[in-house]
């Protein structure tokens, strides 16, 4: 009778147990999540301020974060490094510092990643191709600076690539062309450099020569329309077989620049000629 008393204690002890971790929560910013149940996190325009709380690196089967449009500031808690079933990153337009390091290169499961609008700085880490499942990359619009480094390069899953409205200078590796679009394949992967929609790196002071994907395709305007036509030759730098219209003009008083009496070819049909994909201001930084 004694020994089916203890067992019995026992296993009630253990089910208490289990009933207790199968229950545990987190409290985050006045509300409880479930650390079992809690996949994703959406708290976009949440009026969320001061610092990220550590222990939202207790929510260790999140897979989706998205913290865009609050007032959070401060660098990034290290506990951020223990969400390693993190597929998705949004910390867009906060006001959130520090540099960019083994917290964030650490989540390798990473697709998404966007850190746009923040005041990050410092350079990127040399082992950001940790993340080698990344399919975006957004960095844009932060305080990032020195050179971008060549380990991006090996990022081959990535499609889009946002570097630009920082303080990245030097210059560019030619192997980032490793990660081009290649339009010969049946399901083509990579960056297509010739799109905006897909890459930029505008507002940077990042110097030439610049790589071979990353210079704008000219074409001969024989019947002088203005245009490219199939008939009309060019050059085709990220070799997907079409002449992609970036904006090429031609200089006829000699100042470098655009003028109204100038012809172009308006690639995004918006009345306006946009500039080159670098700027001229990236080149006379470069030169001093």
């Amino acid at each position: 009778m004694k020994n089916i008393v203890i067992v019995l204690c026992l296993c009630l002890f253990w089910s208490s147990c289990e009933d207790s971790s199968e229950g545990k929560t987190v409290e985050l910013w006045g509300t409880s999540y479930s650390v079992d149940n809690t996949f994703e996190l959406d708290l976009t325009s949440n009026g969320l301020s001061e610092q990220i709380p550590s222990e939202i690196g207790e929510l260790i089967n999140l897979e989706k974060l998205d913290l865009k449009s609050n007032s959070l500031s401060g660098n990034l808690p290290s506990s951020l490094s223990s969400l390693q079933n993190l597929v998705e990153l949004n910390l867009f337009n906060n006001q959130l510092t520090g540099e960019l390091d083994s917290v964030i290169t650490s989540l390798t499961q990473l697709n998404y990643l966007t850190l746009e609008r923040n005041m990050f700085s410092g350079s990127l880490p040399e082992d950001i191709n940790n993340l080698s499942n990344l399919i975006s990359l957004d960095l844009r619009d932060n305080d990032f600076s020195g050179l971008i480094p060549t380990q991006i390069n090996d990022l081959l899953m990535l499609e889009f690539l946002y570097l630009h409205d920082n303080n990245f200078s030097g210059q560019i590796d030619p192997n980032i062309c490793n990660l081009s679009k290649d339009y010969s394949d049946s399901t083509p992967i990579g960056v297509d450099f010739t799109s905006v929609e897909y890459f930029n790196i505008n507002n940077n002071q990042l110097c030439p020569p610049y790589p071979e994907c990353l210079e704008k395709e000219e074409f001969i305007d024989s019947n002088g329309n203005g245009l490219w036509t199939p008939e009309e030759s060019y050059t085709d730098s990220n070799e997907d077989g079409l002449w992609t219209p970036e904006e090429s003009y031609i200089d006829s008083n000699g100042n470098g620049l655009w003028t109204p009496e100038e012809p172009y070819t308006d690639r995004n049909n918006d009345g306006e000629y946009d500039g080159d994909s670098f700027g001229i201001q990236d080149i006379l930084e470069c030169e001093e």
